[in-house]
């Protein structure tokens, strides 16, 4: 994982991102459907008595059309007195990122991506929260452990040891658990003798009910004959289940 943190331990901004920038899918999406909107509303132009309808599909059809052409999502609109900005939320992660203490900045980035899921595709914010993530696990597993945590720039991101066993630990924060393709690209790195671990510990921000499914942890084990741990973390109330853990895997 790339790491947005400093030598002296300041975190960087996170590279400049356009979150109304559409990409060339969504605008030939868009495209598309402008104009079967508009196709609509004109046939039916002529086919009813209905004025509303139709005047509705050709206009939305024809604002449509129009970001698609722009390549750029509506940000702002006024209606009446009103005036929404949509890119407000993302602007506000992307500070509380660069400024706040880390717990309330991931806490922005989690309550953010529940409204909207797609704020965690953006590269910047996605890493930051990532390094963020991982800075935040790994103090968690220094008071649970009492042990030195090592940080890695190989497959893993940190290791643990303790009653003579090498512990991998890889943080996650991402909105969706491991898939089956995650889960054998870490049993590979397990059974490379260069890493020498015994075990893995994959703490994740997902939700409970969304963590690895067990089959792909039976995979795992099969492939590496190595013990898996699943730990859903997110802030110092889920520090026992870290605990419960590392006590396992080493037999402390």
């Amino acid at each position: 994982m790339t790491r947005r943190i400093t030598p002296n331990g300041q975190r960087t901004r996170p590279p400049a991102h356009d979150p109304a920038r559409l990409s060339t899918g969504w605008r030939a999406a868009m495209a598309v459907i402008s104009f079967a909107m508009v196709a609509a509303g004109a046939t039916a132009v002529f086919r009813t008595t209905v004025e509303a309808g139709p005047t509705a599909l050709i206009t939305i059809g024809a604002a449509l059309f129009v970001v698609a052409a722009g390549g750029r999502a509506v940000t702002w609109f006024k209606f009446g007195d009103t005036e929404v900005h949509t890119d407000d939320g993302r602007r506000k992660v992307e500070e509380d990122l660069e400024e706040a203490p880390p717990e309330e900045a991931l806490a922005s980035v989690q309550t953010a991506a529940a409204y909207d899921p797609a704020i965690l595709s953006d590269p910047g914010i996605a890493q930051a929260s990532a390094a963020i993530y991982e800075g935040l696990v790994e103090s968690a597993l220094r008071r649970v452990a009492a042990v030195p945590v090592a940080q890695l720039n190989g497959p893993f991101d940190l290791e643990i040891s303790g009653e003579g066993k090498r512990i991998a630990v890889e943080a996650l924060f991402t909105r969706r658990a491991p898939g089956r393709n995650r889960v054998r690209e870490l049993a590979a790195a397990m059974n490379n003798r260069d890493y020498g671990f015994d075990a893995l510990i994959v703490v994740t921000a997902t939700t409970p009910n969304t963590i690895v499914k067990p089959e792909l942890i039976d995979e795992f084990r099969r492939i590496t004959s190595k013990e898996l741990d699943i730990v859903h973390w997110t802030s110092p109330e889920d520090d026992d289940a870290l605990r419960i853990a590392f006590q396992r895997l080493t037999g402390a």
